[in-house]
């Protein structure tokens, strides 16, 4: 017989250390313990079950053995009978007094110390060697699994007086191992080229370098196997299978090389589409309808993935929160496949209470103003979505959650949790700088847009320069009355001197305004705007002054007192800020008119106007938010009426620059002056002086930068702008001045890039601009802090 040898050696070294107990038991009269240095007695005593007044045998003593070193604080324990008494003698393990980490660029130190916490290893701990080998071996598989196959991590434990040890990490990530070949086996319906587009992981390429997406990870690897998938069966491959992925590696671990097998199966279309279930209070057909794949159609696991969501928000919008749909696709021995949508509707769902969490600010009401899910209604995953979207577009907060969690003890009732996070509000701003025609620039504003949390807003700004001093004052209550009408307050005054300014025409204009605007809301997106403005203007003019403002000077005067109204409407769907929106539209036509009374009697009808559309899908079937369309436009148009004759030069629209038509300098575009005086010696060409029609447009593509896919403030953009001012009476041998016309239009091509600074959002381009003549300004790149208000 065999007798295992573990048992005889534990049973001889309890004779050797406690040799009284091999063979007798005793009555514990004391326990001891020595060597106690951190730990208490007392932490020892709780968790051993030996007390005085116990009978002990060998049996327990192995127990209590088993019990201390359990504990982990000991690194050996040594067992001492003293006549009745127990003596136990330990060796505490060491304390942590440091952990340093070096090398590490791919994964942070805070989150490699935070998860050396989690296993228990941190400063002030027990240092435990079991457990910071784990952690090593953890570490090596995570960096592996990016693809980093050299990598190497070593752990150094130095020793410290007073029982404590210093960890030292030292980290060696290694280059990612880069992808030489991709290989399918099995693709007869599909080309390698056509497959390798669908999936991350490239084969060497100049892009691929740049962009870092010929670099192997088993992350990237797997959601590439997930993407052929849906790939096949969203062309009709109900029966596709991944048979079989290889991966091999040339020796010194640096090159990998990929090789998928798999089974394309038949390419299927749809049968018969119908729905199975409960349905709440929704007919039949009506489900039906909003399913999106037809009978004919090659299947689609996408196009079922998306007739489920649609089914389960259109159950949603009535209340039936915890609906589920499945589409079940059956193949049929005709060759065809038939989707049955298993629809479960539940209970309907309402409304108990509406809760906000983290508004510390804002108030409550100006939250709850917002809401278009109402408490005690049943709920609506519609208007759930809708009211954080209201809260978000606020701009009170940097990220906006909602949660319905289920209220307990009920089936048909839960709780929506919005959980904000605020963001500043406000903000102070001074400015001292020198430009060329301004001189020294000194400004300074206050902006608060929450005032006190009531969603009221507040601006003040100033400027003194050379060129210009000005002060603007607005206020805002978006919700003046309970329905939702807005009310702005509005005062100005401007001294502006272009005397300094050789671009433009010499003149100065002084005035002192003040506005009050309303609004009304029609529904969530659009608003009807009246606002009433009252302005008086001094033109005084310029030394070799342009002869347009010299023969409007003599016919008009140099001073004016205006009154105004304007009516907007305004439509704003975007799904973000203009700059960085990937969906959505938004409007604005306004019309400005003078009132009677008013020394100068024109009127302005204006439209600007941004669309924008996901240029491709990702991996996922989702709307790209990398790729996007951008459509923008702006027309403009002003004419004079009763005994004013000469459109108001000062009203001029002008064109070019960054956000018009870029390749041009900022306002050169259109017609340009007639000099007079000296002016005819430095312009002979005129300079620019506007029109009273504008017509502009752009198209762009944004595109992620392929060294910085993962910078959410940056944007770039591939451009075609094109426009130009017009005018309706051209002054005789004028440049630049026609009717609207094609043929007239400035045209430019180019890229550009936005991105958010501490100064503000930021925009370059790089532009080439064709269709010009002589006296065009050209700027081929532009640099400037852009304003996105509308």
């Amino acid at each position: 017989m065999k007798i295992s040898k573990f048992p005889l050696l534990f049973m001889l070294v309890l004779i050797m250390v406690f040799p009284c107990l091999a063979n007798t038991e005793f009555i514990v009269e004391d326990i001891r313990v020595q060597g106690l240095k951190r730990v208490s007695a007392g932490t020892v005593f709780n968790e051993i079950t030996v007390e005085v007044g116990d009978i002990v045998d060998p049996v327990i003593v192995r127990s209590l053995l088993r019990e201390l070193f359990a504990m982990g604080y000991f690194d050996d324990i040594q067992i001492v009978r003293d006549e009745n008494v127990i003596e136990i003698v330990v060796t505490e393990r060491p304390a942590i007094d440091s952990i340093t980490i070096e090398g590490n660029k791919q994964i942070k130190s805070e989150d490699l110390l935070a998860g050396l916490a989690d296993q228990g290893l941190r400063e002030g701990q027990i240092f435990r060697q079991a457990t910071l080998d784990r952690m090593r071996i953890e570490l090596t598989r995570q960096y592996v699994g990016q693809g980093q196959y050299t990598a190497d991590i070593q752990t150094t434990v130095n020793e410290l007086p007073r029982n404590r040890v210093a960890i030292e990490i030292e980290i060696e990530e290694g280059k990612k191992s880069g992808i030489s070949q991709i290989e399918f086996v099995g693709n007869q319906s599909y080309s390698k080229s056509t497959l390798l587009s669908a999936l991350e992981l490239k084969e060497p390429n100049l892009l691929g370098f740049l962009r870092g997406n010929n670099k192997y990870s088993r992350q990237k690897l797997q959601g590439d196997l997930e993407t052929l998938q849906a790939f096949y069966r969203d062309q009709g491959h109900v029966s596709f299978q991944l048979r079989s992925t290889q991966i091999s590696m040339t020796p010194d671990r640096k090159q990998v090389y990929v090789t998928i097998g798999l089974q394309e199966g038949d390419k299927y279309v749809i049968g018969d589409v119908d729905i199975l279930g409960t349905f709440g209070d929704f007919e039949p057909d009506l489900l039906l309808d909003s399913i999106v794949i037809e009978p004919g159609s090659v299947f689609s696991s996408q196009e079922v993935t998306a007739s489920e969501e649609r089914l389960t928000q259109l159950l949603n919008t009535r209340g039936f929160t915890f609906a589920t749909v499945t589409g079940v696709p059956a193949i049929q021995d005709d060759g065809t496949v038939d989707v049955l949508f298993y629809v479960d509707s539940g209970k309907r769902v309402y409304v108990r209470r509406i809760v906000f969490v983290g508004n510390t600010v804002t108030q409550d009401s100006v939250l709850r103003r917002e809401m278009r899910q109402l408490e005690g209604a049943s709920a609506s995953s519609f208007k759930i979505e809708r009211s954080k979207d209201n809260l978000r577009r606020l701009g009170y907060f940097q990220n906006v959650e909602v949660e319905t969690p289920a209220v307990v003890g009920s089936e048909d009732q839960i709780d929506v949790v919005f959980k904000v996070e605020e963001r500043p509000t406000g903000s102070i701003n001074g400015t001292l700088g020198y430009a060329e025609y301004s001189g020294l620039i000194v400004q300074g504003s206050f902006q608060q847009a929450n005032i006190g949390g009531s969603g009221n807003s507040l601006a003040v700004a100033a400027s003194v320069s050379d060129l210009e001093k000005g002060i603007n004052f607005s206020y805002l209550d978006p919700y003046f009355t309970e329905d939702g009408i807005s009310r702005a307050l509005g005062i100005n005054f401007s001294d502006i001197s272009y005397n300094r300014v050789g671009s433009i025409n010499r003149f100065s204009t002084s005035s002192f305004g003040s506005s009050a605007q309303f609004g009304v809301p029609i529904g969530d997106f659009k608003r009807l705007n009246l606002a009433g403005k009252v302005e008086w203007t001094d033109v005084t003019s310029g030394y070799n002054e342009a002869q347009q403002i010299a023969d409007f000077v003599d016919n008009l005067g140099t001073k004016f007192l205006n009154y105004t109204l304007e009516g907007q409407w305004v439509y704003l769907g975007l799904n973000d800020a203009l700059v960085f929106a990937t969906r959505g539209s938004r409007h604005k036509l306004a019309l400005t008119t003078a009132l009677p009374g008013s020394e100068l009697q024109y009127g302005k009808l204006d439209y600007e106007g941004d669309w924008f559309y996901p240029a491709r899908k990702d991996a996922d079937g989702k709307d790209s938010h990398d790729w996007v369309w951008h459509f923008r436009s702006r027309v403009g148009a002003g004419e004079v009426f009763g005994k004013t004759e000469i459109y108001p030069f000062f009203e001029h629209y002008y064109s070019g620059g960054y956000g018009s038509v870029r390749g041009y300098e900022r306002f050169s575009l259109g017609p340009r002056s007639l000099p007079s005086g000296s002016a005819l010696t430095y312009y002979p060409n005129g300079q620019p002086f506007g029109g009273n029609i504008v017509l502009e447009g752009s198209v762009e593509l944004y595109f992620p930068l392929p060294f910085g896919e993962d910078l959410e403030d940056v944007r770039s953009a591939m451009f075609f702008d094109f426009g130009n001012v017009f005018s309706t009476s051209c002054a005789e041998d004028s440049n630049g001045c026609f009717s609207p016309s094609f043929n007239a239009m400035r045209y430019s091509l180019g890229l550009s890039v936005i991105f958010k600074s501490p100064a503000g959002l930021m925009g370059i381009s790089l532009a080439y601009p064709f269709n010009n003549e002589d006296y065009d300004e050209t700027e081929r790149i532009t640099f400037e802090i852009l304003n996105t208000s509308f």
